[in-house]
């Protein structure tokens, strides 16, 4: 436990596997989960993003941008898979 957080049962058994299966060092643990920390940032920003410019299409029906946007809309968490740690 840190200060008055506690982790939870995925984060601890994740830093358990790093350090016990992998012999990783707690620097490179703390440095792997910083790093998952952004990236999972940053899929959320361009989630956001994404999402802010279909808005005004998807309920447009005369423009031809609407059907993209549905795609998207509807497909959002699959769009940037690369992005996850």
């Amino acid at each position: 436990m840190v200060g008055k957080r506690r982790f939870g049962v995925g984060l601890t058994s994740m830093i358990a596997t790093l350090r016990e299966k992998l012999r990783l060092p707690i620097r490179q643990i703390k440095w792997y989960l910083e790093a998952s920390k952004r990236k999972l940032e940053a899929r959320r920003y361009f989630e956001r993003e994404a999402s802010a410019l279909c808005e005004p299409y998807l309920k447009n029906k005369d423009c031809p941008q609407q059907t993209l946007c549905k795609r998207i809309d509807k497909h959002l968490v699959h769009c940037y898979p690369s992005i996850e740690g």
